[in-house]
């Protein structure tokens, strides 16, 4: 395993105000999802990237209809700019993680009304009752920068601090979603990934897949096709471990039998970029996959430490597909 060039910038952040991102919507009540999704974090840094370096072609960029449009513009940027490579179509450049809440986590309940501009009275269907995370609990996140990316952390942290200004996730009109970046640390993604390697038992073939953020298909077919599921975590293994390490491995691993116990749920994310929601079907943090492979090699033991660390599945490059590892015995 030859790894890339990689350090993880982790931020140790408290709420200035509450938060909320939805996860489950009941008529008139919005459940706050207990944890700061990654394509939040993400979409906040990098509009503030973007309206810090960009400048000059703010006017070019919202004229654009597609997200493919964006990033093709950011990605053929000739110019030193920082943003180009969270656009980069060839490789990833950087992995945002999900926000962790930590501490008792308290929870408040608050109610918009929406009223209509004629009477002033609330409009028919618009009143709502939110959870929300209270202001004062503490999160934290990480955002792992790969090759020259790594050179733009001075930027991305400027970008950060704007961000919490802003605020991240739903009801930042109002001032929600502001935060206090408290500390930064800093690892070296061969330290991490190392580490998990030692960890992982070479004689035990059978893996439990254990979610720690939610796993995203891309499409529900996939979901559901118990036929094909060990076929699918080895393309998905193959191609995470092809993202991160500069060496390539052209055969996925064998996982010759698969169980699962699917919870599934919709994740919803807003994308700053084309200014449109998106919504995908997950695994929810309750499902479970056990895997069985024929052989738990050393690039085996790469794959699986790779791909805890960074996720696999759509949206994996936000903080999704995150899992732990667990071994059972014969």
């Amino acid at each position: 395993m030859n790894l890339r060039d990689g350090v993880i910038f982790s931020f140790d952040c408290k709420l200035e105000s509450p938060f909320h991102t939805t996860q489950r919507e009941y008529r008139n009540l919005l459940k706050c999802a207990p944890f700061i999704a990654g394509t939040s974090l993400r979409g906040a840094i990098l509009k503030a990237l973007i309206e810090l370096n960009c400048k000059n072609n703010i006017n070019k960029l919202k004229s654009l209809s597609s997200y493919q449009e964006i990033k093709k513009f950011h990605s053929n940027c000739h110019e030193d700019c920082p943003v180009r490579h969270f656009f980069d179509a060839q490789k990833t450049n950087a992995v945002f993680s999900c926000g962790t809440l930590m501490g008792d986590l308290r929870y408040d309940l608050f109610t918009r009304i929406a009223l209509t501009k004629d009477s002033r009275s609330a409009a028919d269907g618009m009143i709502v009752n939110a959870e929300c995370i209270s202001s004062g609990v503490g999160f934290q996140f990480s955002i792992s920068l790969f090759d020259d990316a790594i050179d733009t952390v001075d930027k991305l942290k400027n970008s950060l601090d704007l961000a919490s200004k802003n605020g991240i996730g739903r009801f930042k009109s109002i001032g929600f979603g502001r935060f206090k970046i408290k500390s930064v640390g800093e690892t070296e993604v061969g330290d991490l990934v190392y580490h998990k390697v030692d960890e992982i038992e070479s004689d035990n073939s059978k893996v439990e897949i254990g979610l720690e953020t939610p796993f995203v298909f891309n499409n529900s077919k996939e979901a559901f096709d118990m036929k094909n599921l060990g076929d699918m975590f080895s393309a998905l293994f193959n191609k995470r471990y092809n993202d991160i390490c500069v060496d390539r491995l052209m055969e996925p691993p064998s996982i010759s039998s698969t169980e699962m116990r699917l919870v599934p749920e919709f994740i919803n994310r807003y994308s700053y970029e084309i200014g449109k929601n998106e919504s995908r079907l997950s695994a929810g943090v309750e499902s479970q996959f056990w895997l069985e492979f024929d052989e738990v090699t050393e690039d085996v033991k790469s794959q699986l430490a790779i791909c805890s660390s960074f996720g696999i599945g759509a949206w994996c490059n936000c903080g999704f597909g995150v899992f732990s590892t667990r071994y059972q015995d014969e």
